[in-house]
Parts: structure tokens; sequence; C-alpha cells
């Protein structure tokens, strides 16, 4: 239930569902004979940025391949084999760097394996910081631009 919550607060931040790039259909098939009526939305390519940055399979924001599903078939079909998709434990580097490059943040540090994670950015809008896989999300008091 908890990491269903950073999936939302990514939402908030303004990132969109990983199947919903523009780019998508080189990654996925959906299924839309699948998919719950009236659930559609949830799977309409929408514009945006790209970033130049590859699709993520695992990200969390990324429905797994039974997401709305009506019938018990998939609704996401990955074009490669052996992906996992749906994921909702754990924010990925690919997450931080949309967000970084969403809010013009540079390059962001990482020691050990993705235990700290930060904005370098002077402006800073956000700082993400991961101790133990837990990711915690804190935002300044004040922003100057």
């Amino acid at each position: 239930m908890v990491r269903n919550l950073y999936h939302e607060l990514l939402h908030t931040l303004g990132l969109h569902h990983e199947h919903t790039r523009l780019d998508r259909d080189r990654y996925v098939t959906i299924q839309w004979e699948s998919v719950v009526p009236g659930k559609e939305k949830n799977f309409k390519v929408k514009k945006g940025d790209l970033q130049n940055l590859p699709y993520d399979y695992n990200s969390i924001m990324q429905y797994g391949p039974y997401f709305f599903s009506v019938d018990w078939n998939p609704t996401i079909v990955p074009k490669k084999s052996g992906v996992h998709m749906g994921q909702r434990t754990d924010l990925r580097s690919l997450n931080i760097t949309r967000l970084n490059e969403l809010y013009h943040c540079g390059k962001y540090t990482h020691t050990g394996k993705i235990s700290e994670l930060v904005c370098l950015c002077k402006r800073s809008h956000y700082i993400t910081l991961y101790s133990h896989h837990v990711p915690i999300l804190s935002f300044p008091e004040e922003t100057t631009h």
C-alpha cells in the first residue's frame, strides 16, 4: 500500500506511466480486447518529452502485465522476452533521472547499491534519499530561483 504512494507521488511530480510514452509501441503491445471497459484511458499514449532516456520495463511507473484485465489475459505484453513489469517496491535510478531532467537538476550521485540519490541542483525542487532501500522524499522549506 505504501509503495503505491511512491507511484502516485511521481504522478504528482509530473511523471506519466511508462507504458503511455510516445514510443511505447516499440517496447510493449497493448491488448485492448483484454482491458476492462472504461479503463482504456490508463493505456492511451500521452504527449511528453522522452528526455532521451530508455524505456524502463521495471519502472515503478510501469503497469504490470495484467493490470485492468477483464479476462485474466495480459493487457500489456513486452516485446522483449524475459523482462519483469509492474513492480511497486522501489524507485529506480531512471525514475530519479527523469525527475532530475524534468526539474533541470543536473546529475545525481549514488554510492553503494543506490543507497543515496540526491539532486545536485542548487535550485533543488526536491531531494531524494535512499536509506536501506526505503526512499524518503523531502521538500525544502524555501526554493530560490
